[in-house]
């Protein structure tokens, strides 16, 4: 379509977005000297090829996978139900999926093809860090004093880390490491449970530092 009218796209709503009625779904630009603009029945065209639900889905939107995920994890530290072990399930799979996102390419947001590649399209799309923070940033928010949990975060870390190739992806979980520690530093009562997160730390840090760590030393902290 964009080759077509020679312009430019611009997808307005990331997929998984709620779209009210009236929202722009994508808009359009030509530069001068430009052909003609495009028809309604261009314009329609181009609106029906965005497809409308009622509900997300996560065959096609993997963050909210990753946000069921987490909504798990916050239930079950929820005062009134206080389940680690749901908590700590759900932390496992969350650091599977990141394992799994961390060893693949994401999509380009500027989008061209082989006929034409001046600039087509740009699309919003979530990247790793912010994969990173929709799975960790709430789950160590609300991990607050719990040092099992803060154990197990870091685990997951961890194999995310084991499977990022490059070192900004790397420097990414780095961080989200670093937060985890502070904000247990900060909200773990006794020095013992501080001692024993800051075990664990020491033993996976190679991980996101892009080393190999003994499997002795990982065995015995975790």
């Amino acid at each position: 379509w964009a080759a077509a009218h020679d312009a430019w796209l611009r997808v307005e709503q990331p997929v998984g977005a709620f779209v009210g009625l009236g929202a722009c779904l994508v808009s359009y630009y030509q530069p001068a000297g430009a052909g003609a603009s495009p028809s309604a029945a261009a314009g329609q065209a181009l609106a029906e090829a965005v497809v409308l639900e009622s509900y997300r889905s996560i065959e096609q939107d993997v963050a909210f996978g990753v946000q069921q995920l987490v909504d798990i994890a916050l239930k079950a530290l929820s005062p009134g139900i206080n389940d680690t072990t749901t908590a700590i399930m759900a932390v496992d799979h969350l650091g599977l999926l990141g394992e799994q996102l961390a060893a693949r390419p994401f999509p380009a947001r500027l989008r061209t093809d082989a006929a034409h590649p001046e600039l087509l399209l740009w699309v919003p799309a979530r990247d790793f860090a912010g994969y990173m923070r929709l799975a960790f940033d709430l789950v160590r928010i609300n991990a607050k004093g719990n040092h099992a949990l803060f154990r197990r975060l870091l685990r997951a870390l961890a194999l995310v880390a084991s499977a990022a190739r490059t070192a900004e992806r790397q420097a990414v979980v780095r961080t989200q490491a670093q937060l985890l520690l502070a904000c247990a530093d900060d909200t773990l009562a006794t020095d013992y449970e501080k001692q024993s997160v800051r075990a664990v730390y020491a033993a996976v840090r190679p991980a996101w530092e892009g080393q190999s760590h003994p499997a002795a030393e990982l065995l015995t902290a975790l």
